[in-house]
């Protein structure tokens, strides 16, 4: 999508949006058939990401915001992927098949992209509804084969672009199976795991990622207190935790997994038990789209 026309647009101190600017708009076949709560639910997509922008100091006029279709499903671009020097594709995991969910990754859309950083919010496969739903793999496997596809897309239109994949909870599951195949490659110059109830790729280095450089990274984030990490490690759920540092991953939490100081396992296990008593289970599991230090990591600061 082409960047729109700068536009005056700021929040009112209630936090509601006073105007929509130029180039911040919803795709007409999207809202052609729907109904007018639809359409209005969808216009609160497309705000969540210019509110996200203005935050910044971006104008989401000049940068643009677009809910469109993205691989068959409803999505949000942020930015011009035809000029971008960086692209990323953010995934989401479980419960996100609706517009709330949508909303949400629009929202960390916003906090991500920059001029020369387009980002891609996409929806493109059915996640699963409820954690026993998320115990299984069906949607994971059906959704890497439409991720590879996606990724091939933006490759051969954006050549000139480092891509970057970001998978959240069971979104991380998806890129998996999307780099699980040993013919298909994924796309990616780098791939960002946050909050993975397991990966079944044995090693980073077993995942099948075509980086422009042909060297690949992955980066690990695990905040502490996060119950995912009790999920983890348990083959039969989903596979081994990408934040061991036996995995491979070139970082966890912003540092080489070698160097992470010798107590931190214990620590992080004390936090992961907490995370499951202290009232507020889920907190944590969703706190990396408001994490700085992972924002940080995302914008490739």
């Amino acid at each position: 999508m082409a960047p729109g026309t700068a536009a005056s647009w700021a929040l009112s101190p209630d936090g509601v949006t006073d105007g929509v600017p130029e180039g911040v708009r919803v795709d007409p076949r999207l809202t052609g058939s729907v109904t007018p709560e639809v359409q209005e639910e969808l216009l609160e997509v497309a705000t969540a990401a210019a509110q996200e922008l203005v935050l910044r100091g971006l104008d989401p006029g000049q940068t643009g915001v677009e809910v469109t279709t993205v691989g068959g499903a409803p999505g949000v671009v942020v930015g011009d992927i035809t000029t971008a020097d960086r692209i990323t594709t953010l995934v989401s995991g479980t419960g996100s098949s609706d517009l709330g969910g949508l909303r949400d990754s629009a929202a960390l859309a916003g906090r991500i992209s920059a001029p020369g950083h387009a980002t891609v919010a996409w929806h493109g496969y059915a996640a699963p509804g409820s954690l026993p739903e998320a115990a299984l793999s069906g949607s994971a496997r059906s959704g890497g084969i439409s991720l590879r596809g996606l990724q091939s897309t933006l490759r051969e239109h954006s050549p000139q672009a480092r891509l970057s994949v970001v998978g959240h909870s069971y979104g991380t599951r998806v890129i998996d199976e999307a780099a699980g195949d040993d013919i298909f490659a994924l796309d990616a110059d780098e791939i960002h795991l946050m909050g993975s109830p397991g990966m079944t790729a044995p090693t980073a280095g077993d995942l099948n990622l075509r980086a422009t450089d042909g060297h690949a990274e992955v980066h690990v984030h695990k905040t502490p207190g996060d119950v995912i990490g009790l999920v983890a490690d348990i083959p039969r759920i989903h596979g081994d935790d990408p934040a061991d540092p036996d995995w491979g991953a070139d970082s966890v939490n912003g540092v080489p997994p070698g160097q992470a100081p010798a107590d931190r396992q214990w620590w992080e296990t004390a936090m992961n038990l907490w995370g499951l008593t202290d009232l507020d289970v889920g907190d944590e599991h969703g706190s990396y789209r408001g994490d700085e230090r992972v924002l940080g990591a995302l914008r490739g600061q």
